[in-house]
């Protein structure tokens, strides 16, 4: 009887909570709940927070249909397009369109169809068109570009003007928009070659011009021999000077120098007695030299006892010589008792002879008992 009665107290709490009524949440345009807050809304409202207790209307008045939770439109209206979170209009020049998008499939006349957009056909009366692009590259000749096509001109040398009235945008090859006359004027700039396109503005001089403020100015670096084209900087200057890095021509600071290339601080040709080393005019010192190969440290004759062999002066010497050719390793005259020969001393050795020419192996005069037989240079019994 006990145990009834307690099991009968620990189900009484429990009866009470199921018999006790339960209150719904009550939130406008609400689709959706979880327990006291709005999970999700109606189609073109969106949810207050992240814990919502109020649905609030789509801000796009195009839109059609949204999500429920986000201010932002999932379709919107006909003639309407998804942007981000905007509605925007569709192109007002295609016949044709895919829902809720920008892509037009076809297009009202007189515009035509290029990717996905409608377009002014450009094509008409134009000279250079790329169909793939819709793109006018230039006006039959007398037209002009005008709202994105081709229009006659009143001015015959104007290539595009966009709007009528107002100076020329663009002019043809040689001429200028001169906003003085609202003209094409012809380029005029003296000894310009090339100019920048629609101004009378020089952008490549002639030669030995350059391009200065527009226009071209006579080249004019004092000692300059090759300029840079179409500046007034000098690369090569005469000889004797060569480039500052400034543009200009500064003297080679060698003294006794008669020529240089121009290019460089350098001398290649010296004045007399003097050879460029390292581009620097030395004094010519080769010991024992009479004559110098000119600009250079070489020696081309020795002086008396020498000779030249590889720029400078050796010692002559050939055995039994009493002197020698000047600058040369040969003897001229032998010691007595011997001869030249090939420019070498030989014993002379004619028999029986005891008198002879000198420097000569030619006999004048025989031992006693031997005569001199001078057509064969013998001494004969």
């Amino acid at each position: 009887m006990i145990a009834i009665v307690m099991m009968l107290t620990l189900l009484a709490p429990t009866a009470q909570l199921i018999s006790a009524p339960r209150l719904l949440p009550s939130i406008t345009n609400c689709a959706a709940y979880s327990g006291a807050f709005c999970l999700r809304c109606n189609s073109r409202f969106y949810l207050n927070a992240a814990q919502a207790t109020a649905c609030l209307p789509i801000s796009d008045a195009n839109c059609d249909s949204s999500l429920g939770r986000e201010n932002k439109c999932n379709v919107c209206a006909t003639g309407f397009y998804v942007s981000s979170t905007d509605c925007l209009p569709q192109n007002p020049w295609c016949s044709s369109v895919t829902p809720n998008t920008n892509t037009c499939l076809a297009c009202n006349s007189p515009y035509i169809l290029v990717g996905s957009t409608c377009q002014v056909d450009k094509s008409i009366l134009c000279a250079n068109y790329r169909a793939t692009v819709n793109i006018c590259a230039a006006c039959q000749s007398g037209y002009i570009f005008l709202n994105g096509g081709c229009f006659p001109s009143s001015d015959v040398n104007c290539s595009y003007q966009p709007v009528v009235g107002v100076p020329c945008n663009a002019c043809s090859a040689g001429f200028y928009p001169n906003p003085a006359t609202l003209k094409c004027a012809p380029q005029s700039v003296p000894n310009c070659n090339t100019y920048v396109a629609n101004a009378n503005t020089c952008s490549v001089c002639n030669t030995n011009y350059y391009v200065n403020a527009g226009a071209c100015s006579l080249q004019s670096v004092p000692n300059c021999n090759t300029y840079v084209a179409n500046a007034n900087t000098c690369s090569i200057c005469v000889s004797l000077y060569f480039p500052d890095g400034l543009g200009g021509c500064q003297s080679i600071t060698s003294t006794n120098c008669l020529a240089s290339n121009g290019v460089a601080n350098s001398c290649t040709t010296c004045a007399p007695t003097y050879y460029p080393l390292a581009g620097i005019c030395t004094l010519q010192s080769v010991p024992n030299c009479s004559v110098y190969i000119a600009n250079t440290n070489n020696c081309n004759l020795c002086g008396s006892g020498f000779y030249a062999s590889g720029g400078n002066c050796l010692t002559s010497f050939r055995p039994n010589c009493l002197s020698y050719v000047s600058g040369a390793n040969a003897c001229a005259v032998c010691n007595p008792g011997f001869f030249v020969q090939s420019f070498l001393c030989h014993p002379q050795n004619v028999a029986s002879c005891i008198t002879y020419t000198p420097n000569t192996n030619t006999c004048t005069d025989c031992a006693p008992t031997f005569t001199l037989n001078a057509g064969t240079n013998t001494c004969n019994l």
